[in-house]
């Protein structure tokens, strides 16, 4: 009975290990597999290139290894779930971790969010109308701004407190911008901003518009101090001005060559009280400067010779390209100037040749 017991057992152990070998050998030969995962640390060589990339599942199937990346993705809500450190307001997260997003609309602050459909900034007229700007309240710039809207609204653009007739498409020209919008008969200011010249001298600060961060600051190449929230541009030179929007998660930069230094102008022919009893020669004018004038408050020009001649109250205001201006008021007192001389000279010979003309012909009735 015992030597049955045992032989019954080996024969059973054989049958087992036979089709586990059997089972195996199927596997083997069909080349398939069901699914195998395995979750690795990959490199994905391209051209002999190598990029690290997150996490990712691979599905091999055959002969063939087909990889199916399933990124991880940069931010999970779990990642933060025992955080308890300081929060950024705009995005919700922690200091210093940003939210990238590549489409939809992003909230900058109250009333104002950021397209990035169309790259721009989106600022609230009523429930249903909004006003797009590609800039921000706030912002200093040497580029083109440009609008849009997506309805009708009371909007109006100024331009150093001149109003434009419509909106326009874009705007170029260096000066100080006002967007209001109108709300039943309420004028309210939605953006401000000032468009200067690559070369300027009209801002000696820089302040950053909310949302803002400054991300460095330098000057002739050498990076200084950034501050806090503001550049201060007192110094003269070539800033480099990179700042950070947290909303949009996009970076800004403002090149600019500072230079505060008016023109170098001469007024001659004036005495100490702004008078003149002769002509005023304006001299040191360079090219690229522009000259306003009036005269008894009419707009007026200098002649070829860069003088004003004639008599009254003059106003002058010399501009360079960096904006900065030089002005001066002054009056041109009653002269004879060569006009005048010529001009009474010629009323003189006339009255002096009827006066000859009336002796002569009276002489000759009283001959007869």
């Amino acid at each position: 009975m015992r030597k049955f017991i045992i032989a019954f057992a080996i024969i059973l152990t054989a049958s087992f290990s036979l089709g586990q070998s059997v089972n195996a050998t199927e596997l083997d030969e069909s080349g398939q597999q069901t699914s195998e995962t395995e979750s690795v640390e990959s490199q994905d060589v391209v051209n002999g290139d190598t990029t690290n990339y997150y996490d990712e599942d691979i599905q091999v199937q055959g002969d063939d290894e087909e990889v199916v990346a399933n990124p991880t993705p940069a931010l999970k809500d779990s990642d933060y779930m025992d955080y308890s450190g300081p929060v950024d307001m705009f995005t919700g997260l922690p200091e210093g971790v940003e939210e990238v997003k590549t489409t939809g609309i992003v909230t900058i602050s109250e009333d104002v969010s950021y397209d990035r459909s169309t790259g721009m900034f989106r600022y609230e007229i009523d429930h249903e109308t909004h006003f797009y700007c590609s800039v921000a309240d706030g912002m200093v710039t040497t580029d083109e701004v440009r609008f849009s809207m997506d309805g009708d609204g009371n909007v109006i653009v100024y331009k150093d407190g001149y109003s434009y007739s419509g909106i326009p498409d874009s705007v170029s020209d260096p000066g100080s911008y006002v967007v209001q919008k109108k709300t039943d008969g309420n004028s309210f200011q939605m953006i401000s901003f000032r468009i200067v010249n690559s070369v300027t001298g009209v801002i000696n600060q820089y302040v950053m518009p909310d949302g803002f961060r400054l991300s460095s600051v330098y000057l002739n190449g050498v990076e200084v101090n950034k501050g806090y929230s503001s550049v201060d541009l007192t110094e003269e030179g070539s800033y480099e001005i990179l700042y950070h929007c947290s909303g949009n998660g996009l970076d800004y930069e403002l090149d600019v060559d500072i230079d505060h230094t008016p023109p170098q102008i001469k007024f001659k022919g004036l005495d100490k009280d702004n008078r003149a009893r002769g002509p005023v020669k304006v001299k040191g004018l360079q090219d690229g400067d522009t000259v306003y004038v009036t005269l008894n408050k009419k707009e007026t020009h200098l002649n070829l010779d860069n003088e004003l001649t004639e008599s009254g109250l003059y106003y002058i205001a010399i501009s360079d390209e960096a904006g900065n201006t030089v002005e001066k008021t002054f009056r041109i007192l009653i002269y004879l100037n060569v006009k005048a001389i010529v001009f009474i000279s010629i009323i003189l010979a006339i009255i002096v040749g009827v006066i000859v003309a009336l002796y002569i012909t009276r002489k000759r009735l009283r001959v007869r």
